[in-house]
């Protein structure tokens, strides 16, 4: 009997040690807690990631504070000033006009904005898209002019109306915050309405974004988030926006369950038509062929040999990024109100949980 009860002893030790050696594995769920645990405070802004898969929103997380002196935390509702991540939602009301026939990705943009002065060869709307307008950054110009106060969109152009072209348009690529504060404006004059009005009725009410809107001034800011700067020595401090009344290059606010209505309206390409879907994938070439990884305020590029569409910004507290692989019908997005929040990594290790690294 004894000889019968030492082997089954022994194997007992074993199970209980492997059982012990082996945890359980986490979630996808899990991991993605464990990756933002840092932002998971009472006492920070923090941010919100939305993972969309196969056209199903399979991951909404948020975590810390929305307004931390009101002790609001942030949740799927909670609207963020997108940065320039805005330039997208531009790229696609002017994709509308284009797929529709009101506007040329040929047209000479003083055909609209005739403010802007004389150039050969002319600075022209796919110029705007692509990047490759040689306009300078209107940050630059405004700054150079003393950076006054509560400037707009239409002091910006008559401010880059007098700025000289850093290079011939069409010749390089080159990004400029000016080239989608014009687009927008290309917008508002050919349709004769605000960008808010246009996108909400070419872009957002289509596809059922009810939370979205583009805001240039400060009166009519949405209840949103509070953007945030991290102060030198630690905490924090609320963001001032020193041009509140821009819109196009920024000025968007919205949620992550828009953004996933948006994401899955592309997969299934609708309400809108295939040319407007196809415009928005659609990247550039200069004039001497050269090919341009941009396509409508996105960058195209490659990760673990996908391509991906994807952009990281920040503005006036507040920070966001995109990372979508149209070949695995899979987007992750992440808004935060903290300007120095850095969105790239975070979006790369969420996207590896599901691209099977």
């Amino acid at each position: 009997m004894k000889h019968k009860v030492l082997p089954v002893l022994g194997l007992a030790i074993f199970l209980a040690a492997y059982s012990y050696a082996a945890p359980r594995a986490q979630t996808v769920d899990e991991r993605i807690d464990r990756l933002f645990a840092k932002w998971d405070s009472k006492t920070s802004p923090g941010c919100t990631v939305v993972v969309i898969h196969h056209g199903k929103c399979v991951i909404k997380k948020s975590y810390g504070m929305a307004d931390i002196e009101a002790g609001k935390t942030i949740d799927e509702q909670t609207l963020f000033n997108v940065a320039t991540l805005s330039r997208h939602f531009t790229g696609a009301a002017a994709a509308s006009l284009i797929d529709n026939g009101a506007v040329r990705l040929t047209d000479n943009i003083r055909v609209t904005i005739p403010e802007m002065r004389r150039v050969d060869p002319p600075v022209t709307v796919q110029d705007l898209i692509y990047h490759t307008s040689g306009l300078p950054d209107y940050i630059s110009v405004w700054k150079k002019a003393g950076a006054g106060d509560a400037e707009d969109t239409l002091a910006m152009v008559d401010l880059l109306a007098d700025a000289e072209l850093l290079f011939s348009p069409g010749s390089r690529f080159a990004v400029s915050r000016s080239d989608y504060l014009l687009l927008g404006l290309v917008a508002q004059r050919v349709t004769s309405a605000s960008l808010a009005q246009w996108a909400q009725n070419a872009v957002f009410k289509p596809a059922g974004m009810v939370h979205s809107v583009f805001c240039d001034h400060p009166e009519g800011l949405p209840a949103g988030a509070v953007g945030y700067k991290a102060k030198p020595f630690g905490g924090y401090s609320k963001a001032a926006n020193p041009l509140p009344r821009i819109a196009g290059d920024v000025g968007l606010w919205t949620n992550i369950l828009d953004l996933a209505i948006w994401e899955k309206s592309l997969l299934e390409n609708t309400p809108n038509t295939a040319g407007f879907y196809d415009l928005l994938q659609r990247t550039g070439k200069t004039d001497g062929g050269r090919q341009i990884d941009y396509a409508f305020g996105l960058n195209v590029e490659k990760y673990r040999d996908r391509t991906v569409f994807t952009h990281n910004g920040r503005a006036n507290g507040f920070s966001a990024g995109l990372l979508r692989f149209p070949e695995e019908n899979l987007t992750v997005i992440c808004l935060s109100n903290l300007e120095s929040f850095k969105t790239a990594p975070f979006l790369k290790k969420i996207a590896d949980f599901y691209l099977g690294r």
